[in-house]
């Protein structure tokens, strides 16, 4: 079962591994995926990730797939998909996907 103090507990570690500002994470239905980041679009400041553990098949790649999208949005104010924001979820998978952090919490 999907625990979601595991959950919040890896997402923390991951905005302190990568020097990101805490950004609230909020466990509820979420639209199409199961997970999102919700911002203002006035202001474009992110502001919560949503997960819906209900609909989230793996909440380990999620929240780094999420984080991806606050990084890319801290910095340039871009939330989408591109080639810029493939790289930096790669990244972040290829350092976070199954290292000790991801053992941590879902092991």
């Amino acid at each position: 079962m999907k625990n979601e103090q595991k959950i919040r507990g890896f997402y923390e570690e991951i905005l302190r591994a990568e020097n990101l500002p805490s950004i609230p994470l909020v466990f509820c239905r979420v639209a199409k995926a199961g997970a999102c980041v919700e911002f203002n679009t006035s202001t474009m400041k992110p502001v919560n990730v949503q997960v819906d553990v209900n609909r989230c098949n793996d909440p380990e790649y999620a929240i780094l797939h999420e984080v991806a999208h606050l990084k890319l949005g801290l910095s340039k104010g871009y939330y989408g998909h591109n080639t810029s924001f493939k790289k930096e979820e790669n990244r972040l998978v290829d350092k976070y996907m199954y290292s000790q952090i991801s053992m941590k919490h879902f092991a």
